[in-house]
C-alpha cells in the first residue's frame, strides 16, 4: 500500500510538471504570437507616440550580443514552475512587447495622451489611452525617473478563435518583464496565467 501511494504521488507530480511545461513552451508562445497578429498594420513608420519599438529592439540587440540567459517563472492558477534557460531567442521572447508599439498608421490619433506627475521630484508618467474599441492595446504607460526610463505598462484585451484574455505587461528595459492575465483557451478551462522573466547577462 505504501509503495502504491508513493507511485500515485509521483505520477501526479509528473503530470503537473508536464502541464506547466506545456504552458511555458507551447501555450504561452502561442498566446503571444496570436496577440501579435491581431493588428497587421505596419509599425516601421516613425510615429508621434512613444517609440516602444526602439526600446525593445535595443534590448533584443544587447541580450543577443551578450548571450544573455533568462530565469523564467510561470504560474498557472496555483501551479508554479521556474526554469533557467541558457539559450534564448530574444526576438521571439520579446516579440509580444515589440508588437505592442502603438505607432501604427491606422492608430494615429486614436490615443489620448496625458502626463502624470509622480509623488517625488523627477517622477512622471506619460499615459496613452485608446479611444477606439477596435484597438487591443487599451493603455500604455511609460514611467520615468529623472529622465531615465524605468517601466512600461501595457494593458491588452485580446479576442481570437484560439483564446480570449485580459492581459497586462510590465516591462523593465534591461531587466525583464512580467505578464499576467485571465485566459480562456479552446478546449481548456478558464485559468490565471502569470509569467515573469528576468534577464541574466554575463
Amino acid at each position: 500500500m505504501g509503495d502504491s501511494k508513493i507511485d500515485i504521488s509521483l505520477l501526479k507530480a509528473e503530470r503537473r510538471l508536464k502541464i506547466i511545461f506545456f504552458y511555458i513552451f507551447i501555450l504561452v508562445p502561442i498566446v503571444f504570437m496570436v496577440s501579435c497578429k491581431q493588428e497587421k498594420a505596419d509599425i516601421s513608420e516613425k510615429g508621434s507616440y512613444f517609440d516602444l519599438k526602439a526600446v525593445v529592439e535595443d534590448d533584443i540587440a544587447y541580450n543577443t550580443k551578450n548571450a544573455c540567459a533568462e530565469l523564467k517563472q510561470v504560474m498557472v492558477n496555483s501551479i508554479q514552475e521556474r526554469k533557467f534557460i541558457a539559450n534564448v531567442d530574444w526576438y521571439k521572447e520579446l516579440q509580444a512587447i515589440l508588437e505592442s508599439d502603438i505607432n501604427k498608421p491606422a492608430w494615429k490619433g486614436k490615443f489620448l495622451v496625458d502626463t502624470i506627475m509622480g509623488d517625488l521630484s523627477g517622477q512622471y508618467t506619460i499615459q496613452y489611452s485608446a479611444i477606439s474599441d477596435k484597438i487591443n492595446i487599451k493603455l500604455l504607460k511609460v514611467s520615468f525617473v529623472n529622465g531615465h526610463l524605468e517601466k512600461i505598462y501595457i494593458l491588452k484585451q485580446i479576442q481570437s478563435f484560439i483564446f480570449a484574455s485580459n492581459q497586462t505587461i510590465e516591462y523593465f528595459p534591461k531587466k525583464g518583464f512580467k505578464v499576467s492575465g485571465e485566459q480562456r483557451a479552446v478546449m481548456m478551462k478558464k485559468f490565471d496565467l502569470n509569467v515573469e522573466v528576468n534577464y541574466s547577462c554575463k
